[in-house]
């Protein structure tokens, strides 16, 4: 069995559980159900924009007005807008079936162990899809 972040691979499914305040999720997926899997980034590059054009507007109001006051002023508006972008980037681990899926932020982690538990997760896949086939042919005969 392999293990990240709440989310658990054994050699049949995919088991997810999560736990909030005033909450509790319990997801499994049967292997042989799971249609895709994800790893992604987010981010809210609005952020950058506003940033950008907040500090650029206070610069030149400072420069009209020969204000440094509004100059300083819109630095700070534009780290803050910098701060807010940084803050909202997330990387999540999605992994899906036709009928239920499962969302993790795994920001925390690394892009290289990430990779690894799904290639893990598409080997376990394949091994079971291998079995069922197997038994299936066995079953025929």
């Amino acid at each position: 069995m392999r293990q990240n972040r709440g989310v658990s691979l054994t050699s049949h499914r995919v088991h997810f559980e999560q736990e909030t305040w005033g909450a509790k999720k319990l997801t499994t997926i049967m292997l042989e159900d799971l249609t895709s899997c994800n790893i992604e980034t987010r981010s809210k590059p609005g952020w950058l924009v506003a940033g950008g054009v907040a500090g650029g507007y206070m610069a030149l109001w400072a420069v009209s007005s020969g204000d440094p006051g509004k100059f300083v002023a819109g630095v700070l508006l534009a780290a803050l807008c910098l701060v807010a972008y940084v803050l909202t980037r997330r990387k999540i681990m999605v992994l899906r079936s036709a009928s239920e899926g499962i969302e993790l932020n795994v920001s925390g982690d690394s892009w290289d162990s990430l990779k690894a538990f799904v290639d893990a997760v598409q080997t376990a896949k394949h091994e079971r899809l291998m079995l069922l086939a197997q038994d299936r042919g066995q079953e025929r005969r």
